[in-house]
């Protein structure tokens, strides 16, 4: 490693940040509107976390703000297969009910809906998925490199405590997954985001709190940006 100048680092900031130029800084959109428009958006080789409890839609957070995003975009998914994102996706873009899909319980305007649905995401080439459910920790490595090749610039890990390492205590392992990842990615020129659980004590009738990530402490000391997602309590 070699070590760079104070100098050196800040004709960086000026390169990154396009000061003297035109056009916009090199920063890689999130694909979630209000966290671009406070951030403008991730540092490639930065990581963030979004956290929420289970059954929250993390993954669906996910999914529309990769097809949301004019970034390539890939996810890792842990646990997902592909007929379960693939349905997901469609639901996305057709408004038909995933569980409808799944279980074909859809009228014949809804079939043309599907059709139509399939059509435009057989047309979008900037979202990738590494599908590395139940996947040890050189997996994701790999998985990182090669979305990185195809030319994501924003990779989602999706989740972080499904990802097994080489350590015993959980607390470390989790926390070596997660600057493993941010590394590889660094390494690849590529954003993380990091989806994490909160714990199980977490109160769901109270607003998040950044003490709830599960491993709290193993995380937000390492993240550049940490997003807390709850279901609004006004939702049936």
């Amino acid at each position: 490693m070699t070590p760079l100048s104070l100098g050196q680092s800040a004709r960086e900031a000026i390169e990154v940040f396009r000061c003297f130029e035109d056009g916009a800084p090199d920063l890689v959109p999130t694909g979630m509107g209000a966290v671009d428009r406070v951030l403008g958006g991730l540092f490639p080789g930065s990581a963030g976390i979004l956290a929420a409890a289970t059954g929250v839609g993390k993954s669906s957070i996910i999914l529309s703000s990769a097809l949301t995003n004019p970034a390539h975009v890939g996810i890792i998914s842990t646990e997902d297969t592909p007929d379960v994102l693939g349905s997901r996706a469609l639901a996305y873009e057709s408004g038909v009910d995933s569980l409808r899909i799944r279980t074909k319980a859809f009228s014949e305007v809804e079939r043309e809906k599907l059709r139509d649905a399939e059509c435009t995401l057989q047309g979008r080439s900037n979202v990738h998925v590494a599908y590395c459910v139940g996947s040890p920790l050189d997996e994701i490595v790999d998985a990182i490199h090669s979305l990185a090749k195809a030319g994501c610039r924003l990779i989602w890990l999706d989740y972080i405590q499904k990802v097994r390492g080489v350590r015993e205590d959980r607390r470390n392992e989790v926390a070596g997954v997660f600057t493993t990842a941010q590394r590889e990615c660094s390494r690849a020129g590529a954003a993380l985001m990091a989806v994490s659980q909160f714990a199980r004590q977490a109160d769901p009738t109270r607003p998040p709190q950044i003490w709830w990530l599960k491993e709290s402490g193993a995380l937000e000391n390492e993240a550049r940006l940490i997003l807390l997602a709850s279901r609004d309590q006004a939702e049936p």
